[in-house]
């Protein structure tokens, strides 16, 4: 569980962080508000449930688009995805290099994973490797939602 401080002016109202001024002219700051009258409590944060049966909708699919596209590029290039020592777009890369893949197609490939890449980033309003790391626990349940085009 996670708090946060809640600093509450002398009439009342509460504020997740000090405003720069208080009655529009006396600057304040951590070194003053008290001797202005400010108090402070704090509170506990809720985090969200970050469990993965608990992904939304939306999110679910952008990462099943991933998923799909990894697939399509592994079937493209007779990869074995199950024999990548990681699933991730680096050695499917390098994977399809070793099948013979061209610069152009491997270009095509990357722009394609990374645009997906980042509809997950935007969705999850994460950094890809915090949002790569609860998304590689679901991978295994995404190949077998697509087990019949692998």
């Amino acid at each position: 569980m996670s708090t946060r401080i809640v600093y509450i002016a002398p009439d009342g109202t509460e504020h997740t962080r000090l405003p720069k001024m208080y009655n529009q002219v006396t600057p304040i700051h951590m070194g003053n508000y008290l001797s202005l009258g400010w108090t402070t409590r704090t509170e506990e944060v809720v985090i969200p449930n970050t469990d993965p049966e608990a992904i939304s909708p939306a999110l679910a699919a952008k990462e099943l688009a991933f998923v799909t596209e990894l697939v399509k590029y592994s079937n493209d290039f007779a990869i074995d995805v199950f024999n990548l020592p990681e699933i991730n777009i680096n050695t499917l890369k390098t994977a399809a290099i070793a099948a013979g893949a061209t610069q152009q197609q491997l270009t095509t490939m990357s722009s394609n994973l990374m645009a997906l890449t980042f509809d997950i980033m935007a969705e999850t309003d994460k950094p890809w490797s915090v949002a790569w790391a609860a998304l590689k626990e679901r991978i295994p349940t995404y190949l077998v939602e697509l087990s019949g085009t692998i």
